[in-house]
């Protein structure tokens, strides 16, 4: 609309897309705060930092705490390969039971 204001503008006789203004998808967008620091999670004697609030995936999943115990158990005094891993709970928890 004329001005360039508001949300959008545009249109056929708007002057273009976004019409200026500041408000719509192409405006300034506000300062997001810093993410929340990890947090420390103490699992079976092992410190593993998580961070929970930054996206969907914490990358720690609380409830395979009884798998990645039983693959300590399994694991001790042998050799492991972890491929696929992102945070690593698997292949600690195994190296803290003596696996290499």
């Amino acid at each position: 609309g004329e001005g360039g204001g508001g949300e959008g503008g545009g249109g056929k006789d708007g002057g273009g897309e976004g019409g200026g203004g500041g408000g719509g998808a192409c405006g300034p967008q506000a300062e997001r705060p810093a993410p929340a620091p990890p947090v420390t999670v103490l699992e079976n004697g092992l410190k593993y930092l998580v961070a929970p609030v930054l996206g969907q995936k914490s990358g720690f999943y609380c409830d395979q705490r009884d798998n990645r115990a039983m693959l300590a158990e399994l694991c001790a005094g042998r050799r492991l390969l972890d491929l696929y891993c992102y945070s690593g709970g698997f292949s600690l928890a195994a190296a803290a039971a003596g696996a290499t």
